[in-house]
């Protein structure tokens, strides 16, 4: 009997080989007293558009862990995509991340981006490749 072909592989699919996660004194601005313990740790990932998204050392892990993950991605039915995505918010919240966007009604202030966003970030890491590298 021949089944149709899903490669799950198990959860070991997700690897650290050779993921550094430093912290850039860059990252926090001046702001940084006041936004203190919420403001984006090196391990989040910042949601929005910008140059600061781009460059934070969580959402450069974040790309990182995306592409590993996009052959199966791009192979796979609508429901395994739903939970490949899935897995990588939670790679990035097993290792103490969060996924955050600036709070529109106080400045300098983060707030953590809701559940749907998130994934829907996620997906997008995923499909996304082709136009960036």
């Amino acid at each position: 009997s021949s089944s149709s072909s899903s490669s799950t592989g198990g959860s070991s699919v997700v690897s650290d080989d050779g993921l550094t996660l430093s912290p850039s004194p860059s990252t926090v601005k001046s702001s940084a007293a006041a936004m203190d313990s919420s403001g984006p740790s090196p391990t989040d990932v910042i949601c929005g558009r910008g140059g600061k998204a781009n460059t934070h050392p969580g959402n450069i892990s974040f790309r990182e862990e995306a592409k590993k993950l996009r052959n199966w991605y791009e192979s796979s039915s609508k429901s395994e995509k739903f939970t490949i995505s899935a897995m990588l918010v939670d790679l990035v919240r097993e290792r103490g991340g969060r996924f955050l966007k600036r709070d529109d009604k106080q400045t300098g202030t983060w707030t953590e981006a809701d559940a749907n966003d998130v994934r829907k970030k996620a997906s997008q890491a995923l499909r996304e490749g082709r136009k960036h590298q």
